[in-house]
């Protein structure tokens, strides 16, 4: 039988591992976080996280809801690296002449920058405005200069365009705009993707989903630092564009409008952020855009405002 000094000692031993054990588990410290709606300014239109049922929307995110023919807002951030906005049109809304331009600019040098031009000019002319579903084209455009590819062409070299050949008719993609009725998922899908993503190289490329998502990512322009040399050239793969040195710091930006063709009162188009993926090359990480709060992400700045 174990005497009692021989119980007490083991006793003692036991009590002194579960108090090393607590003390080595010490509490972690918690991330910051932020309310998702912070991570957008916007002038003329309110910002709210909403569910994909209860906003009309294909998915649940931060949507932007304006109350005239046009808003503007920025992302409350200055990105680094790879970045890919999945976003949507909310249904229901009209399709018509709808645009929405997001705007990709240097951190440093804010007159370095470019835009991608989602647009529809077309719907009321087939169906109506309310019902009807624009042709949604997609395009690049820096100054002057217009670039995108031909959605539906099998050789790549033809469905490149330039000032020369630009159709945006012909340059449909992912997310189309609203519309409603039987003719609502005519053209495409209200739900898609734009990636900025830079090779090895350092040539910044453009990809945008495909109208539905068959041919997707799909190519529409490369800043490969042409301009100076052939210039736009499909035959030779080349963009005629310069080089867009801002990998290591850019901010986003975004414009929504109607600009003619209605026959009711104005609406710009509603326009949702799902998530976000952004990081250097190798390193992206996905950032949800679902919930009323979210961990603060390392691109989060309160000091960028609305354009």
């Amino acid at each position: 039988m174990m005497g009692k000094r021989a119980v007490a000692a083991i006793l003692a031993l036991f009590a002194a591992f579960t108090f090393a054990g607590c003390a080595a588990e010490e509490p972690t410290e918690q991330a910051p976080s932020i309310e998702t709606v912070s991570l957008v300014t916007a002038e003329g239109a309110s910002a709210r996280v909403a569910a994909a049922e209860e906003g009309r929307m294909d998915k649940g995110g931060l949507l932007l809801e304006g109350n005239g023919a046009s808003y503007s807002g920025s992302f409350n951030a200055v990105f680094v690296g790879n970045t890919e906005l999945a976003f949507g049109f909310r249904r229901g809304d009209p399709a018509a002449y709808r645009r929405l331009t997001i705007e990709v600019a240097s951190a440093a040098s804010p007159s370095q920058k470019f835009s991608v031009v989602y647009e529809s000019v077309q719907g009321d002319v087939y169906w109506g405005e309310a019902n009807g579903r624009g042709r949604s084209g997609v395009y690049m455009q820096y100054g002057s200069e217009l670039r995108t590819t031909r959605y539906w062409a099998s050789d790549e070299a033809e469905a490149w365009q330039n000032n020369d050949n630009f159709n945006v008719d012909d340059a449909l993609a992912s997310p189309m705009f609203g519309g409603a009725g039987e003719k609502e998922s005519e053209f495409g899908e209200q739900y898609g993707t734009l990636r900025l993503a830079w090779t090895i190289d350092g040539v910044l490329e453009i990809y945008v989903s495909e109208r539905n998502n068959e041919y997707t990512p799909r190519l529409i322009a490369a800043f490969d630092g042409t301009s100076a040399g052939l210039g736009f050239d499909a035959e030779l793969g080349l963009w005629g564009l310069p080089r867009m040195e801002i990998a290591d710091g850019y901010t986003i930006s975004f414009k929504a409008e109607v600009f003619g063709g209605y026959t009711s009162q104005p609406c710009a188009p509603c326009v949702y952020f799902n998530a976000l993926v952004t990081g250097r090359r190798g390193q992206e990480r996905t950032y949800p855009l679902t919930g009323a709060v979210m961990e603060q992400p390392p691109f989060y700045t309160e000091e960028v405002s609305a354009s």
